[in-house]
């Protein structure tokens, strides 16, 4: 059962204790990864009531370690990753050292994501490793084109969102093909980055930004992923914490850690004792299914460009919702989301090709709290170009007159050829234009036009008359030709 944020969110809690540890001498020595070149700029903070801390505990007391930086939960355990070391560490939901733990080959790992299945990372260079935290083994290794420090799931798309500091966030395919590139703008000290596809108006991209580093606010943004830009949203985790010392580490996104509620979590580097794991509640959650994949598109498969197809489609919804559809036309364009319709009932789109081709249509269904289905089977629809007429100037004869052939090489019948002959040049040449029609030229056949003419034009005293024919029709198919000539009386000598 998947979920959804609620609109209504609980009232801000200001953290009241700070944990108390016995320091020991690996605690005491403070280490963590910071940007080396942080901005000294930054967004106040206004008073938000979604950040309840839910829960937090320092790690690095708890495992004995410093240099804690990734963080992930998979809905039973937390884990924290050591950016100088190749340890890895499990812990309870009540932050206990269950284990600890590497993965050979894999070292320096900074944030984490999670598929429900296997945990992903890097280190900071262009490699995602593909983990198996339960057989404590590397399963695979994607090489990304952006550097990965930041990462996160994006279960629509079954890629990753990856980033480096300030470079520019990639999707990255499982098979390293690079889907898209953005920059944050805002975000300048990227370290953890989280995937959420269940507040209300996402998918969105949480980010935890160091900012200008340590003492200096330690920002949670999020990420319109379907807008390309900041909500507006945003919390300083380092407020929260003590002296406000720490620095951003990675971050997740759950519905798994409270029944009912959203999470909102990460681990905040040297703050101010150890390295902390914390918890933000976010808001309620209801419970919700999304569609069910919509019908195969029904409608025309084949057609002609500039002529309007309708297709339809339906689908249903586990909760009754009202839904809306979007139309994938298959060359970039779809119809934007479309209804509402009941559900169940049938959806319909139209669309205008300009482009001969063929065309892939399928669709999408979302309901009313934006939870969408799978893409549709899709539709091939093989659009070419109408039947047209193709005039062809193929001659243009002397003798006793002017005699130009015309042919139809196209692959429909041309109607009401308009044709023309001028003669330019010669002396006294009678007459110097001539028009008229033919009626139709059928596809694959010809026909001829004649002008008769006198006058003299021999190029050696009088200048060597040139004759145009032109032919157009209504169909708009048209050509034209030119020959030199000449001219002595009524007969015509073609050059």
């Amino acid at each position: 059962m998947k979920t959804k944020i609620a609109t209504i969110l609980v009232c801000m809690l200001l953290f009241a204790t700070v944990l108390s540890v016995a320091g020991n001498e690996k605690n005491e020595k403070k280490m963590t990864d910071a940007n080396p070149n942080p901005v000294t700029s930054f967004i106040p903070q206004s008073n938000r009531a979604e950040w309840d801390v839910q829960f937090w505990f320092d790690c690095a007391a708890a495992s004995g370690q410093t240099g804690n930086a990734g963080s992930e939960f998979d809905g039973t355990y937390f884990y924290s990753t050591r950016w100088g070391g190749n340890l890895i560490h499990k812990y309870d939901i009540t932050g206990n050292l269950v284990d600890y733990f590497s993965i050979p080959g894999v070292t320096g790992l900074r944030d984490l994501a999670y598929d429900g299945e296997y945990f992903y990372g890097g280190n900071a260079g262009n490699t995602i490793y593909q983990m198996d935290f339960e057989t404590e083994t590397l399963i695979d290794t994607i090489t990304s084109s952006v550097q990965v420090r930041a990462i996160a799931y994006d279960d629509i798309n079954d890629a990753f969102y990856v980033s480096n500091w300030n470079d520019p966030v990639g999707l990255i395919a499982r098979d390293g093909t690079t889907l898209d590139t953005f920059n944050l703008v805002i975000a300048t000290s990227t370290y953890g980055f989280a995937y959420d596809n269940v507040v209300l108006g996402g998918p969105y991209l949480w980010v935890f930004d160091q900012g200008a580093g340590a003492g200096m606010p330690q920002y949670v943004y999020q990420w319109d992923l379907d807008a390309g830009q900041m909500t507006g949203e945003s919390h300083d985790v380092a407020l929260d914490f003590g002296s406000g010392e720490g620095i951003a580490g990675g971050l997740f996104f759950t519905t798994d850690y409270e029944s009912g509620y959203a999470t909102i979590g990460g681990l905040l580097q040297d703050a101010p004792v150890g390295d902390y794991i914390f918890c933000y509640e976010y808001g309620e959650v209801i419970p919700n299914d999304p569609p069910e994949k919509p019908s195969t598109p029904d409608g025309e498969t084949a057609g002609e460009i500039n002529v309007e197809y309708a297709y339809t489609t339906s689908t249903t919804d586990p909760d009754e919702d009202d839904l809306e559809y979007l139309f994938d036309w298959g060359n970039g364009d779809d119809s934007g989301w479309i209804g509402p319709y009941a559900s169940g009932a049938t959806a319909e789109a139209s669309y205008t090709w300009t482009s001969p081709g063929e065309y892939e249509v399928k669709v999408k269904a979302r309901d009313e709290l934006q939870f969408e289905s799978p893409w549709s089977d899709p539709l091939t629809v093989t659009i070419t170009s109408p039947p047209e007429p193709d005039l062809k100037i193929t001659a243009i004869e002397g003798g006793t007159g002017i005699t130009v052939t015309v042919e139809n090489t196209g692959d429909a019948e041309a109607t009401s050829i308009a044709w023309t002959i001028t003669i330019t040049g010669g002396f006294i040449v009678m007459p110097k234009d001539g028009e008229g029609t033919i009626t139709t030229i059928a596809a694959g056949e010809s026909d001829q036009f004649t002008m008769s003419v006198f006058g003299i034009g021999l190029g050696i005293i009088f200048e060597l008359p040139e004759i145009t024919a032109s032919v157009t029709c209504n169909e708009e198919s048209s050509d034209q030709d030119s020959e030199d000539a000449k001219i002595f009386l009524n007969q015509v000598t073609i050059q």
